[in-house]
């Protein structure tokens, strides 16, 4: 029958851990089926709850203890029996217990933990592996530049304050850098204008650097230092800067170069700007002498 199924080795277990012998704990397993079965009316399915009336103390069809000798003293040491007045108390803390396997033995879903929906925790995950950014391979023989990192313009470059210029112009020369290594141009003359003399030399000069399948070598930009001049508490415009630049080599389509290095530059600059629609514009710019 189903409920001998679900329920005998658990019974079984029970009567094992108290019992003197495995034929013992066999014998009162038996006993708690055999009883139940009888009362049952042998015309309905055992419950556990049925099981566990069959074995409480108190019940009118109780199982036969035939003598306190079969239970082991669980609480004491070794295999001294328990005394008859304890036996009915034991049985009845016991008792307790085995309602509790019963009632799990018949109700599959009772043997489950639950868990509240506040205790369960979300499996912990980890953040995708980012792809690393290749190394920056410089220009040379064996070809352009590659892996040039565009420059990060900073947040308030865009800002009328001496350090929002001063911001700028940084950024400014390092797109002047970055042009040099890769031939692009267009952003870096957006800041600018035709009457900016020394701005359209550059920008033509990269242009032809990289015409007919040529490139150029070196040319980054590092700005050493940079002052934006202030005249009674405002902003002129003005600004004086030092910047190194990194000797720039010409190279034809096939790799070969095909003038002069120009050497490797460390100078100071100036630079007038103005404020224009919410930025700064460059209005010329060229190298300080004297």
């Amino acid at each position: 029958m189903a409920a001998h199924a679900a329920c005998h080795d658990r019974i079984y277990r029970y009567f094992r851990r108290r019992a003197e012998s495995a034929s013992t704990a066999e014998d009162l397993c038996a006993e708690v089926f055999r009883i139940a079965w009888e009362k049952s009316g042998h015309g309905e399915e055992l419950s556990a709850m049925f099981l566990w009336i069959t074995f409480r103390p108190d019940a009118p069809f109780r199982l036969p203890l035939r003598d306190s000798s079969q239970i082991r003293n669980v609480g004491g040491g070794g295999g001294t029996s328990m005394p008859h007045s304890l036996c009915s108390l034991s049985m009845t803390a016991a008792c307790i217990t085995l309602m509790c396997l019963l009632s799990a033995c018949g109700n599959p879903e009772a043997a489950r933990p639950q868990v509240s929906s506040e205790e369960v925790t979300a499996p912990e995950t980890f953040p995708a592996a980012s792809t690393p950014t290749p190394s920056r391979i410089a220009g040379g023989p064996q070809g352009p530049a590659r892996h040039v990192q565009k420059p990060i313009k900073r947040p308030d470059s865009d800002a009328e304050t001496k350090e929002g210029l001063e911001n700028f112009v940084r950024y400014f020369i390092e797109l002047s850098g970055y042009g040099f290594e890769t031939g692009q141009t267009d952003e870096w003359l957006s800041y600018t204008g035709q009457e900016c003399k020394f701005c359209i030399r550059l920008a033509d000069g990269i242009k032809a650097g990289y015409a007919d399948g040529g490139w150029l070598g070196g040319g980054r930009t590092f700005t050493e230092s940079v002052s934006a001049m202030v005249k009674d508490g405002s902003l002129t415009g003005d600004v004086t800067l030092l910047v190194r630049q990194e000797e720039i080599r010409f190279f034809n389509a096939a790799g070969e170069e095909k003038q002069e290095p120009h050497e490797l530059v460390n100078q100071p600059i100036v630079v007038f700007l103005s404020y224009r629609d919410g930025g700064w514009f460059v209005d010329d710019m060229g190298h300080l002498v004297g």
